[in-house]
């Protein structure tokens, strides 16, 4: 239970938290007294009471590694902690077995950081051994079968998730799930306590908080319950945030006395007075046995710990999904409100409700939806409304007006992206339509058409009965795969999640006070690591200067040697202060110590990571940077050469790699460096094969997310098919004329490839046939983007 303070401040539980579920594990076990049955049944007993009693106070978002992490911690003999390092990412960086393991030629690259992470240590090695993957012919179906975790619930559990999460992650969601309902016995993960429970069966000493993420409002369910159970007279309810602050202290001393409800809005508002209201409830005395305080806040990081201990903790989230949201938007919209507009204007409300939903929920496809989270909001509603009710009041609404304010002064100012831009004009050019709006000539959805009437209720019972309650990726205009990246991100999310609290452990054994010996102990195998990499101190600090008059090719491949070699030298300097900290002739600071605890875990910390981006497991990432070093100065021996196939995982900077073929290419063509335009396809393809001057680039580390390539094609990819897959040719990049692109672009699109895949930069655009601008809206609603993977 401490340890979920790491994944958020608001899980912070007291003694008594404990000593309720403890007691109440006593109470309600009726078995046999026999101490050998006695003790196991207790434990899974209280497995289960903490899981339960927690789980209503944590986010959805979080139960699942609490779940996962709560069974590690009672059946730690299950869950062996070497296999459990490595599930979670925490594997340290003991020395290499004596033998490698390739990974199965089955199996993704993406899985090659996990797989390595297994094999690095004995019992992983045996494990792989045991799994037998060179078996193509019985693992190979497991990469494209809907649930390939029933072809491993014979295994045990802790192999099970160790396979699916290394080669399945997108199915890792739906292990752990049943894992834990299996292991505890439970049949379902939600709390099945009502929130009239939880308030009743509290202490008048204890709050209920009521813990609320973004669009929910648990105000009328408060309200409900209050009613019916103590009645409207005795039930006080203060909303803070505008001075009420003395008043709510009033109140709360009268209730206190009179045994009467008081309800807190928004604490979160007036977290300075939260330090008040703390003290007052320690410091109170007895209140009467009916009073209850209930208080609502948003998390966040400077709540009062001692409150939140307190407090007797309930999450209350709002259901995701476009029909949840339609919901939402019309309990805000009343039906006075609805009533009162003519049939025109309440299908144009329809239209903007659908629409805020559509944008709103594609935030759960980042990158696909969007390339980032955008803050899309009830504000945003609220003054998109108001615009479209004034303009509708005109005899012929200008629709290009209204789209335009939409797009600069209301939603496209929250973007940031000139890609996403582009989706949001399509989304509205989709939706603001008078075929769709006025006529229903068109559907929003399959058979889901605007609403053509003013009447609320019906409004709401067609939202209820015709919209399915989890979204098709189809919805959002995305292929049918795209939830397999979505389950790929809570699997990352959960693992990181598995390894904080993991790390928490670790950490607390080595803080302020550690000895020399244990310093030792732990930064061994990390110093074991560097010395083994594979690049002497004498090599990584040699710098190269060019010569002469040197062509642009050659000053960026000896600026990239020069930037990974000084990358190298500061390495080796890091690395001589954490031996002089197992030798115990330095007193670490602390970002030292903190770097060489996420060292000695395996991970590279977030300052070196920003130096050079690329796995974070610290083996690979050291591999990758020696490979790195090396190969690049082996093209730096070399000419340019077309017939070279440059690996851009290779390049610190791609991007700039490029920007030296276009100067290259000036100076070779007798074209200005301003009107030149980067062009790339496969190779063969015909928008690149006139080139004068250009270089070929390895398909095979550059994948595609949101469709598949067959014969420089982009085809729609299968629903079980994987998020992303390598585009398996190599292509032809280089730059030309913007006159003569422009000739070379008939009948042709572009996709862009991004650095990674979080698609933080664009290194180049990609060009593909494309039969029409319908096929070119698709695409760029559906994500469709290339990325370099580094591993």
């Amino acid at each position: 239970m401490k340890d979920l303070e790491q994944l958020n401040h608001m899980y912070q539980y007291g003694l008594q938290d404990f000593i309720l579920m403890f007691t109440k594990t006593l109470k309600e076990y009726q078995g046999d007294d026999s101490l050998s049955k006695k003790i196991p049944a207790l434990i899974e007993n209280m497995a289960k009471t903490c899981f339960h009693s927690v789980s209503v106070s944590v986010f959805k978002r979080d139960r699942l590694a609490f779940g996962l992490h709560l069974l590690q911690g009672f059946y730690a003999v299950r869950y062996p902690t070497n296999l459990w390092s490595a599930l979670v990412g925490s594997v340290g960086t003991a020395a290499a077995p004596d033998r490698a393991v390739d990974l199965p030629p089955w199996a993704p690259l993406s899985s090659k950081p996990l797989f390595t992470s297994l094999a690095s240590f004995p019992e992983g090695l045996t494990v792989i051994d045991k799994w037998n993957l060179s078996d193509s012919a019985k693992w190979g179906p497991l990469m494209n079968s809907a649930t390939p975790e029933t072809t491993v619930k014979t295994m045990p559990t802790v192999e099970q998730l160790l396979l699916i999460n290394i080669f399945r992650p997108d199915r890792m969601p739906a292990l752990a799930t049943t894992v834990i309902l299996k292991e505890l016995k439970l049949k379902s993960l939600t709390p099945n306590e009502s929130l009239r429970q939880t308030i009743v069966r509290a202490s008048p000493l204890s709050p209920v908080l009521l813990i609320t993420s973004s669009g929910a409002d648990p105000s009328l369910e408060v309200q409900d319950v209050a009613n019916h159970t103590i009645g409207k007279d005795r039930f006080h309810q203060i909303a803070l945030g505008g001075g009420q602050t003395d008043e709510a202290m009033q109140e709360l001393r009268r209730s206190t006395a009179a045994g009467d409800w008081l309800f807190l809005k928004n604490l979160h508002l007036v977290l300075d007075w939260a330090a008040v209201l703390e003290k007052e409830l320690c410091a109170m005395p007895e209140p009467h046995k009916d009073f209850r305080l209930i208080v609502t806040t948003e998390e966040h990081a400077l709540f009062p710990s001692v409150l939140l201990r307190l407090s007797v903790k309930v999450t209350v989230e709002s259901p995701p999904g476009v029909k949840q949201n339609l919901l939402r938007t019309y309990q805000t919209w009343d039906k006075k409100f609805i009533g009162g507009q003519s049939g025109k204007c309440a299908s144009l409300l329809f239209g903007l409700a659908w629409f805020h939903g559509i944008v709103q929920e594609r935030r759960t496809y980042v990158p696909q939806g969007w390339v980032q989270r955008y803050g899309f909001s009830p504000a945003d509603l609220k003054a998109a409304s108001d615009v479209l009710l004034n303009m509708a009041r005109q005899p012929n609404l200008d629709w290009t007006t209204l789209k335009g304010v939409m797009l600069n002064c209301i939603y496209g100012g929250r973007l940031d992206n000139p890609f996403d831009e582009d989706v949001l004009v399509m989304l509205l050019e989709t939706y603001f339509t008078p075929q769709i709006l006025f006529e229903g000539s068109r559907p929003l959805y399959s058979s889901f058409s605007v609403p053509m009437t003013n009447d609320h209720g019906a409004i709401v019972a067609e939202v209820r009965d015709k919209l399915p309650d989890v979204d098709p990726p189809a919805l959002f205009h995305l292929p049918d795969n795209s939830n397999r990246a979505v389950q790929e991100s809570i699997a990352a999310a959960l693992t990181e999640d598995l390894r904080v609290m993991v790390t928490r452990l670790g950490a607390s054994g080595a803080g302020d006070s550690t000895p020399t010996e244990g310093w030792k102990t732990l930064l061994a195998p990390v110093l074991e690591l560097w010395k083994t990499c594979g690049v002497t101190g004498a090599v990584a600090t040699r710098t190269v200067a060019a010569t002469g008059d040197p062509a642009p090719m050659e000053v960026f491949f000896v600026s990239e040697v020069n930037l990974l070699a000084q990358l190298l030298h500061d390495l080796e300097a890091f690395f001589e202060s954490l031996r002089a900290m197992s030798d115990g002739t330095l007193i670490p600071p602390s970002q030292l110590r903190e770097e060489a605890m996420e060292f000695a875990g395996g991970r590279v910390p977030p300052r070196w990571m920003d130096r050079m981006d690329g796995p974070r497991e610290a083996k690979l990432w050291l591999t990758l940077l020696t490979r790195r070093y090396t190969t690049v100065q082996e093209w730096m021996k070399t000419p340019l050469s077309s017939s070279t196939a440059y690996d851009l995982s290779n390049f610190l900077r791609p991007d700039t790699f490029f920007n030296a073929l276009r100067q290259h290419t000036a100076r070779q063509s007798q074209v200005a460096l301003v009107d030149l335009r980067l062009v790339a396809s496969i190779v063969g393809g015909g928008a690149t094969s006139d080139l004068s001057v250009s270089v070929t680039v390895l398909g095979s580390t550059i994948c595609i997310q949101g469709a598949v390539m067959k014969d420089g094609k982009l085809l729609a990819p299968a629903v079980n098919a994987p998020s992303s897959v390598p585009i398996g040719t190599n292509l032809k990049v280089g730059w030309v004329s913007a006159e003569r692109l422009s000739a070379k672009m008939r009948g042709h699109d572009t996709i862009q490839v991004y650095n990674n895949p979080l698609r933080e930069q664009v290194v180049f655009p990609l060009t593909v046939p494309c039969s029409s601008e319908s096929e070119h809206v698709q695409r760029a609603l559906a994500g469709v983007a290339c990325f370099i993977l580094t591993v």
